[in-house]
């Protein structure tokens, strides 16, 4: 981490690190069924999404919580579950659905961190 404890990451770092794995936001955005809008808005912090911030944290294979400690404890929970309840109807649907072009396990892990949290 290059950046203050107990602070969320910075936007430039996010982008880098699905950079590095090879994700761009609107993989993730198709994988959702949401505007690449919506996960931007949910990197730079103008928007808050549970769902949207698991599947980045997934595709850039790092803890949910080393991204937004401000938000979830060590073990990954909501340290606030009310932010759950900030997913229903914030982000337009996008029709129809098409899986990520580049696979790299990343919809996997999200999908193990939707079981085991939601």
């Amino acid at each position: 981490m290059n950046y203050a404890p107990n602070t969320d990451m910075p936007a430039d770092q996010i982008r880098d690190a699905l950079w590095e794995a090879g994700i761009s936001q609107s993989d993730i955005a198709r994988a959702l069924k949401v505007t690449p809008a919506a996960v931007n808005r949910t990197i730079t912090g103008s928007s808050v999404s549970h769902r949207v911030r698991l599947a980045i944290a997934a595709a850039a294979n790092l803890p949910v919580n080393d991204i937004w400690p401000s938000a979830y404890d060590s073990s990954g929970r909501l340290i606030n579950p009310e932010l759950r309840r900030s997913d229903s109807g914030s982000t337009r649907r996008r029709r129809g659905y098409s899986s990520p072009k580049t696979d790299h396990g990343w919809f996997e892990r999200y999908q193990a961190l939707l079981k085991g949290r939601v």
